[in-house]
């Protein structure tokens, strides 16, 4: 059975447990000094020397006392002579010394050495019960002492206190008051109750330490605490528990549990800091664990900052601990707060004793696997659990499961020797045949310990390449990888009509039903794309308009019994570039269906570019959709709605799940399809990892790319009026007949000029988007998510970091300057002064943009989904050393632990995109990584075997911390994510910007082909304080790629130049004296410009006001 000890809990020490602050009740001071050093006296002389364990594995040293001879010592000291007369002998000698040493003490003995308190504090209060008459509506609390260091000298604690209320602009304080005399051994930090407290007065504590020869040390005393209003709210608890596994020799197998509250986060929007509190901290708690056998609660007085041991546990237990706050009553009756609670896994008997150790029982062999071949040859590999010297022998023992007489019915076993690591069997049967596999090590003294698997042989393997959907027979192909996983494969499954001719810029069609058996073994082709945006190579004999694809990977265990989970992966690629062919096949068999695993994947083609994202016409209703890109993925959904049961899915147990794949708008499309009203009931949970957030959408987004687009194609001309319905059906209709890979080569001449397609726009009632993502998350369902960061991210402005460590203070304002208008602020100027002064330190520099866009908008998402009644699970990727697993190819150099985790680098462990050379750790890290979203898929709990990942409370915004050490463990729960740049953003920002104003025109962020006009820096630009010819890195052109992709990449994160709102370099005073001359040059030629453009541009006429004052400051 096991048991609980405090650990720095309140056990209230020695004679007086507790003291009432009553300032009529006058105590001599004299007199308890000379009781205090009596008792100190007498217990140096009858005690004993003890030691005593604490959690950390240190000891501590006092003197402890027998009952009888502390109550006699006690007695003595108080000079109660009387009771000698009735005790027995041996007892009357410790009552004659205290009455002697009394005597002896003195309230002016000198002083000794440094007090062993290091500290007063008042650790927490309640409103008192009321159930002892004269402490009604008090408040009591609870002092701590803390101590510096620890003796086997015994001494006593003289507790005082103070008083004091604001009257009249001052406050009028009383003496100090004598309360008690109290001695603690049984802890190691000291605590006293003190009851009485009237509320709003303030209190302080004075504690004199007295050893047998006089006083040791001077006083400590505690800060001024005022003591708690009346009517406050019970807080529960809110921070997190925290679990050490232990061992020792005196509690066994153990567990410590420590806790304390989160740190509040103030508002700094707040007038006064005297912010009303309403809610309290409790000292009372009710602590409950247990196992499956074992269940033991207790209530106790803690400190929020103490802990609690779990003792004489077992071994590879595990166990559940909650905890939750009580009122001042405490009781088994007592109404308890909402607890927190987590689960956690004792050590293992070789981590004590070490592998092999005849003082544990054996343990099964870890990653038990059984591969099952088409011929039912069968290959059975495992891991030893210890050195196999304590393994006597293995025994392979297996049988049929299924109850049919083609399946063998008789258990067989085969013995393996102590060295082995693998075998292979033979399974048969003429029907699919389920089959339990068991290996049983027994240990040199006959122990045993079991590993068991479940497979499913199925003997015309090949046969299940054939499947039937409700639209035609499809054929694909059995695969094995080379991790020996088993998988089938439906690659390039149409689910609609091919977008050619008439259907160009439509919404998808479903698919027709076709006679015949489609083959789909390989991957078909992608989507037409040509873009320098990504360092990827379009293939352009395998791309066709002819797209709208699904890729299906399964496993038998799902073609013959059904029911697996399903997850939806939509490609990354800013919507113009790359393809789910980048997901090696065998990557994804072997993370997604090993039959522990099963589950299914299905990828997605969806149309891209001008073909996916055509905005010709916002205001009309055209022949053309404005968001195709995003109906095909909701097509494709549908599709996996209508037919996944047919390859062994549930079209129930539906996962969305997006990432971006090395570009900066990829994955917003999973974000929006969450909230668009479009896809409800088409999935039920999604995944969202480095989500590009925030950034606001206009209705007519994409609308001047467009026009440039149709009038570069010779389907219109300068004069073209979209707000012509008539008109803008010729344009289409002459699109419509232009030759697809024609439209391409045009998409990409009108990208190499700045323009470039920016993804969906609002596109109104009954459309995807009927509202911007912002206003549909209002109204977001209240669906399972998971969604995480890396901790690096983009990083785009780290060049703004010059090579001696300072900062081009004039590109961070440029560039602030241009996020101001991004988000619009309607105080742009004085945004973008405040946005600088917060990034123009070295350490914050290279995330102007990341901090906003990835990390405090992945949680206000969050927040939102969690208020509407979901439940979210927040990550952060951290491991830094993904090094040669990530591969982006010979030229371009690979990221330094430094840069690392980066953006998409955490991706290659999931699909296996860039992927590199793995090491055995990668591989590791492969496996325990992958298992988190595979369990989320499953099960809707992400949380591994050995640790838990609680679902995301927003006042705490916890999240999992996934870093791997030396041994292969992660960090797992931590809180405050990224609390300092929410906090920024989401108050300072929005404070100084004056709020922000909806975007409703795409003009008011101006022109991609205008990025530069606001004078933003780039690597090789030739401009800024950190630019010479000689400087640029191989990183940076790793990011930009050119100066005409720079101007692409510019627009997609800070969304166009700020034309009309002059950069803060060139209208403050404050110009950094490191500004270059070439700097300066620029910025009078883009200024020149800038007047050029504007002014044949009838689009930003309704903002010459603004720009007037531009030319002034220039």
């Amino acid at each position: 059975m096991f048991s609980l000890r405090l650990v720095g809990a309140v056990l209230l020490c020695g004679t007086v447990d507790a003291f009432a602050v009553l300032p009529y009740v006058q105590i001599d001071f004299v007199h308890y000094f000379r009781l205090a050093q009596c008792e100190a006296k007498c217990t140096q002389k009858y005690g004993i020397p003890t030691k005593r364990r604490l959690h950390d594995g240190s000891f501590i040293e006092f003197t402890a006392i027998t009952d009888d001879n502390g109550k006699f010592c006690e007695l003595g000291c108080h000079r109660r002579r009387t009771y000698s007369k009735k005790v027995a002998r041996s007892v009357k000698q410790p009552l004659e010394d205290g009455a002697r040493f009394w005597s002896e003490s003195s309230a002016h003995a000198g002083r000794s050495g440094a007090s062993p308190v290091s500290a007063v504090r008042m650790g927490c209060m309640n409103v008192a019960p009321g159930e002892e008459a004269g402490f009604e509506d008090s408040i009591e609390g609870i002092v701590f002492v803390d101590m510096v260091e620890h003796n086997a000298t015994p001494i006593r604690y003289i507790i005082q206190w103070k008083q004091r209320v604001y009257v009249r602009g001052a406050f009028e304080e009383s003496g100090w008051i004598t309360a008690s005399v109290s001695y603690c051994y049984i802890e190691p930090e000291p605590s006293f109750k003190v009851e009485g407290m009237v509320p709003n007065v303030q209190y302080r504590f004075l504690v004199t330490v007295v050893g047998p020869d006089g006083r040791v040390g001077s006083p400590v005393m505690s800060e001024w605490v005022e003591a708690l209003s009346l009517g406050l709210i019970l807080r529960p608890p809110v921070g997190i528990l925290d679990i050490t596994p232990k061992y020792d020799s005196d509690n066994g197998v153990s567990a410590l549990v420590s806790w304390s509250n989160a740190p509040h986060l103030y508002d700094d929007t707040r007038e006064s800091a005297n912010q009303r509190i309403t809610s309290f901290d409790s000292c009372h708690y009710r602590i409950t664990f247990m196992n499956k056998t074992h269940q033991l609660s207790a209530s106790f007085i803690m400190d929020s900052g103490a802990g609690f041991l779990l003792s004489h546990l077992e071994f590879s237990c595990e166990y559940t601990v909650s905890l939750s706050a009580l009122p001042a009553t405490v009781s088994e009756s007592a109404s308890a707060s909402p607890p927190i609670e987590e689960k956690f896994i004792t050590l293992a008997c070789n981590e004590v004793y070490g592998p092999g150790s005849l003082n544990c029982s054996p343990e099964p062999v870890h990653h038990l696997r059984v591969q099952v071949l088409p011929n039912g040859t069968t290959d059975v590999s495992w891991i030893p659990s210890s050195d196999h010297t304590a393994i006597l022998v293995y025994q392979l023992f297996y049988r049929s499961l299924t109850e049919q007489s083609d399946c063998l019915q008789e258990p067989t076993s085969i013995y393996l020797n102590a060295t082995s690591t693998s075998a292979r069997i033979q399974l048969k049967g003429r029907q699919p045949c389920e089959y339990v596999v068991r290996l049983i090590n027994y240990d040199l003294i006959g122990r045993d310990a079991v590993s068991e698997a479940k497979v499913w042989y199925h003997p015309l393997a090949t046969s299940k390449t054939d499947t039937i959907n409700s639209t035609g027979q499809i054929r694909g192909r059995h695969v094995i990888t080379s991790r020996n996983t088993s998988g089938y494969v439906f690659l390039g499954i149409p689910y609609a009509e091919p977008p050619l001719g008439e259907l160009r810029y439509r919404a998808p069609r479903p698919v027709r039903p076709w006679k015949g058996i489609i083959v789909v073994k390989e991957y078909k082709t992608s989507c037409l794309w040509n873009s320098t945006i990504t360092s990827n190579i379009p293939e352009f004999m395998r791309m066709s308009e002819d797209c709208l694809t699904v890729n299906v990977f399964t496993n038998a265990k799902c073609l013959l019994n059904g029911g697996c989970a399903t997850v939806y992966m939509i490609h990354g690629g800013e919507y113009n570039f790359d393809s789910p062919m980048l997901y090696p096949i065998d990557f994804l068999v072997d993370n997604f269906l090993p039959e522990e695993r099963s589950v299914l994947v299905v990828t997605v083609t969806y149309r891209l570019g001008s073909f996916g994202f055509l905005n010709l016409s916002p205001n009309l209703k055209s022949s053309a959709v404005k968001n195709a890109g995003l109906l095909d993925m909701i097509e494709g959904l549908r599709w996996v709605q209508k037919e996944i049961s047919h390859l062994g899915g549930n079209p129930n147990r539906v996962t969305l799940m997006g990432h971006s794949s090395g570009a900066v708008n990829a994955h917003q499309q999973t974000l929006q399809l969450t909230v668009s009203p479009l896809t409800e009931g088409l999935f039920q949970q999604a995944i969202i990892m480095s989500a590009l957030l925030g950034i606001p959408i206009p209705p007519n987004n994409g609308e001047r790319v467009s026009k440039q687009f149709a009038i570069a194609a010779g389907c219109a001309n300068e004069k073209f009026d979209n707000k012509d319905a008539e008109a803008v059906e010729i344009v289409l209709n002459c699109l419509r007949k232009v030759d697809g890979k024609k439209l391409l080569a045009i998409q990409r001449d009108i990208e190499d000029n700045g323009f470039t397609f920016q993804g969906p726009c609002v596109d109104g009632p009954d459309g995807v988007l009927p509202e911007t993502v912002e206003e549909l998350l209002k109204t977001a369902r209240p669906i399972k998510m998971m969604i995480g960061t890396v901790g690096k991210e983009m990083q785009n402005t780290d060049y703004l970091v010059c090579a001696d460590g300072s900062v081009d203070r004039q590109g961070v304002r440029a560039v602030c300057s241009a996020v101001a208008v991004m988000f619009g602020y309607r105080k742009e100027r004085q945004a973008a002064r405040t946005c600088t002064n917060e990034y123009v330190k070295p350490n914050k520099t290279p995330y102007i943009l990341d901090d906003p866009c990835f990390f405090v908008n992945s949680a206000l998402y969050s927040e939102a989904l969690t208020k509407a009644g979901g439940v979210v699970f927040l990550y952060q990727f951290d491991y830094a050393n993904v090094g040669d697993a990530f591969y982006l190819g010979p030229s371009i150099p690979k990221y330094t632990p430094a840069q690392s985790p980066h953006h998409t680098q955490e991706f290659v462990y999931i699909v296996g995109i860039h992927l590199g050379n793995f090491t055995e750790k990668d591989e590791i890290i492969r496996v325990k990584f992958s298992q988190l979203f595979i369990d989320f898929i499953n099960k809707g709990d992400p949380s591994p075997l050995d640790q838990r990942w609680a679902r995301l409370r927003p006042e705490l915004m916890n999240y999992f911390d996934i870093d791997f050490d030396e041994e292969n463990n992660m960090r797992g729960m931590k809180y405050a994510y990224h609390a300092h740049e929410i906090t920024f953003w989401n108050r300072t920002m929005l404070r100084a910007g004056g709020g922000t104003a909806p975007i409703t025109d795409e003009a008011l962020r101006q022109s991609e082909a205008l990025t530069d006009v606001a004078g933003i820096p780039t690597p090789n630009s030739g401009s800024g304080a950190c630019y010479t010819k000689d400087s640029a890195k191989p990183s940076d052109f790793l990011k930009w790629r050119g100066h005409t992709t720079a101007q692409k990449h510019l627009h997609n994160f800070i969304v166009g130049s700020n034309l009309h709102t002059a950069p803060e370099s060139t209208i403050t005073k404050d110009v950094d004296e490191r500004g270059s001359t070439d700097w300066s040059t620029l910025i009078f030629i883009v200024s020149m410009l800038a007047m050029i453009i504007a002014a044949s541009h009838a689009v930003f006429s309704s903002r010459r006001e603004r720009r007037a004052e531009y030319e002034r400051f220039n």
